[in-house]
């Protein structure tokens, strides 16, 4: 896929989680076959985000991740 429809993938999936008031940093797109939908964030409400894994998955991703690593305070 071309930059710009990782661009609209990962904006689709911020714009998603924004809708459902779930804050995060950025979303990010992996995977050889751009199937993965890499959310960067420092707070998890777990329960919440999976309430919406298949609207996330709809977009044409096969796995939700969470990357809490890249947002990490530093020390």
């Amino acid at each position: 896929m071309s930059n710009g429809s990782h661009e609209m993938r990962a904006a689709a999936v911020a714009a998603l989680l924004a809708r459902e008031g779930i804050a995060c940093e950025g979303v990010a797109i992996a995977g050889a076959s751009d199937d993965v939908a890499v959310i960067r964030c420092r707070d998890v409400d777990a329960d919440r985000l999976a309430a919406i894994a298949r609207d996330i998955r709809r977009l044409g991703f096969l796995w939700v991740t969470i990357d809490l690593a890249a947002v990490a305070p530093s020390s």
